[in-house]
């Protein structure tokens, strides 16, 4: 948690997604981290913060003839918060010094029973896809604004809270002008039934649009990729140290037929070839109910505390997916093309997914220690096995492993 007065909160989090390492079709490798440092000092009605903030999420892909393919989206910001109290209400100003420049204001209304709050902010994204194919290299730029709003209610038994995000278009210097365009509304509400049933619901929707040129020559298009997503659950408390939580995730995705990427971005054959990928169609749906089991237990030693949480989460999977895939290509240049289809269906790949995240807490005086590692199985019921086979020499030709984040978190009150 973050300090309630004057002091430091830090937090390092590091998330082995994914990776893959395989003889025949190459490597693979999806993580993400972030990195947070916050100090805060609190001077007659004012709340200033100083907010340090990092993060790196990196997919790439390395194939056996050393083509290279890697997608990633760096933030770095330092902010500067002041949070104003004025006749029991609260102003906040937020300012990021970086010089990709962004900022935010907020209200928040107290009242005996309950607050409400809105806040509004703007910051701008950077990522790109560098790339080496067919020995041609290069990268390939997307930066885009993101004007963010949210309106929160709470009281003793009850929570509410709305999202509006909107994506628009932020030139990038060179010669590709790649423009990303989309919208993210959301709510979740939370409700206290009793001292021992909690529930909550939330849903959401969002939506995109890319128009992706280079030297003003159109090379890619995202034609209105939807997405859809719904959950629910419930939360029963049998004892004050167990707590049982059952639900369900819905999500459902669909795209345009008129998205599509041609390749000559990434290699000189197409000034031959002409090849052009389209995503004719990406319906995905995916329902997800899911059990959670979770215990804690609190140890005190004189000023010395240490709180352990130990959970269990399983997850089953129900899907049906429709992924259609179009290339052109010339079977007479220049006069005459046909199209190769190509469909995918990746929903018979697991049957669940296993979640056992392990935190404990750390108290003494003005220290905080909160550290947590969790890791995801995927499961294949007819056939549970490690997701690696070997060669005839021993050697393994395909591995799969990830799933695993860990997480560190301190805060120090020294004002």
């Amino acid at each position: 948690m973050e300090p309630d007065s004057s002091g430091t909160w830090t937090e390092f989090v590091f998330s082995d997604i994914y990776q893959r390492k395989s003889q025949e079709e190459g490597d693979e490798q999806v993580f993400y981290y972030r990195y947070r440092l916050q100090m805060e000092k609190k001077y007659n009605n004012h709340k200033f913060k100083i907010i340090y903030h990092r993060s790196l999420f990196s997919a790439e892909q390395l194939s056996e003839e050393d083509d290279y393919l890697k997608y990633s989206q760096n933030q770095e910001s330092l902010l500067i918060s002041d949070q104003y109290v004025y006749h029991n209400d609260q102003y906040s100003l937020l300012l990021n010094l970086t010089k990709k420049l962004g900022g935010g204001l907020g209200f928040r209304k107290n009242n005996p029973n309950n607050y409400w709050a809105l806040s509004s902010s703007w910051n701008c994204s950077f990522s790109e896809i560098n790339y080496d194919v067919q020995k041609n290299g290069g990268q390939i730029p997307f930066e885009w604004y993101t004007l963010a709003n949210v309106g929160n209610f709470c009281n003793a038994t009850q929570s509410l809270e709305l999202k509006a995000n909107f994506i628009l278009p932020k030139a990038t210097p060179g010669d590709y002008n790649n423009k990303i365009r989309g919208i993210y509304l959301a709510a979740a509400y939370q409700r206290k039934m009793t001292n021992k049933l909690n529930m909550g619901i939330s849903t959401s929707y969002a939506a995109q649009n890319a128009d992706l040129r280079f030297k003003n020559e159109q090379y890619g298009k995202l034609d209105h990729v939807e997405t859809y997503l719904f959950d629910g659950c419930l939360t029963i408390f049998p004892t004050a140290n167990i707590c049982l939580t059952g639900g369900g995730k819905w999500l459902s995705t669909h795209c345009g037929d008129d998205s599509y990427i041609d390749i000559w971005p990434f290699s000189f054959m197409d000034v031959f070839l002409d090849s052009r990928i389209r995503l004719k169609k990406a319906d995905i749906l995916i329902v997800r109910p899911f059990l959670s089991l979770t215990w804690q237990k609190k140890y005190y030693l004189g000023s010395f505390e240490a709180n352990i949480n130990i959970n269990i989460e399983y997850d089953h999977i129900f899907s049906n997916q429709e992924i259609v895939i179009k290339e052109r290509y010339y079977t007479l240049f220049p006069f005459f093309f046909d199209y190769k289809t190509s469909e995918y269906d990746f929903s018979k790949e697991i049957d669940g997914y296993v979640i056992i995240p392990v935190g404990i807490n750390f108290s003494w005086k003005k220290l905080e220690l909160h550290a947590e590692i969790q890791q995801g199985l995927p499961i294949k019921w007819n056939e549970i096995k490690f997701d690696y086979n070997n060669d005839a020499n021993g050697k393994i030709k395909n591995q799969i492993t990830g799933g695993t984040q860990f997480k560190i978190r301190l805060t120090t009150l020294f004002w």
